[in-house]
């Protein structure tokens, strides 16, 4: 397996185990969950969509990180949530009186500014994959491509 492959499915892995464990703290304290984003800022009005919404989409994003075919899209839904929470923390953490805690488990027991450092770092690491996946693709297509030529 190439260097390339074993990174971008490394951190394939990595989303995954992220995505499930995020869906399961929040679904197994659904309740906090559901009355904090009530509380949060520029959320309050889709809160009840929202509590179901985001599990759903993390479980969902799991599952297409598991299938190859699904697996580009994932990643780059994946680095794209990163980004949305990361700019969601900074903007309540610098332009709200009120600060909702609905993360759950390790997570939660982050400081808001090392959970957006822990962000961050994910994107990063979805953002090199998607690049090394799209790159791992065009050497395979232009490796095809030779082969189907002679």
């Amino acid at each position: 397996m190439r260097a390339k492959t074993l990174f971008v499915d490394s951190i394939a892995i990595l989303f995954i185990i992220l995505w499930v464990y995020a869906a399961v703290s929040k679904l197994f304290d659904y309740n906090n969950f559901s009355i904090e984003l009530g509380k949060a800022p520029l959320l309050s009005g889709f809160a009840p969509v929202i509590a179901v919404g985001i599990p759903f989409l993390e479980i969902a994003l799991a599952i297409m990180l598991l299938v190859e075919r699904t697996k580009f899209i994932a990643l780059v839904l994946s680095s794209s949530l990163l980004l949305l929470f990361t700019v969601y923390l900074f903007i309540i953490l610098n332009y709200s009186s009120y600060i909702p805690c609905s993360c759950g488990g390790i997570l939660g027991r982050l400081g808001y500014k090392e959970h957006i450092f822990f962000n961050l770092i994910l994107f990063a690491l979805g953002i090199a994959s998607i690049l090394l996946y799209q790159k791992e693709n065009q050497h395979n297509q232009t490796k095809y491509n030779n082969l189907s030529v002679h």
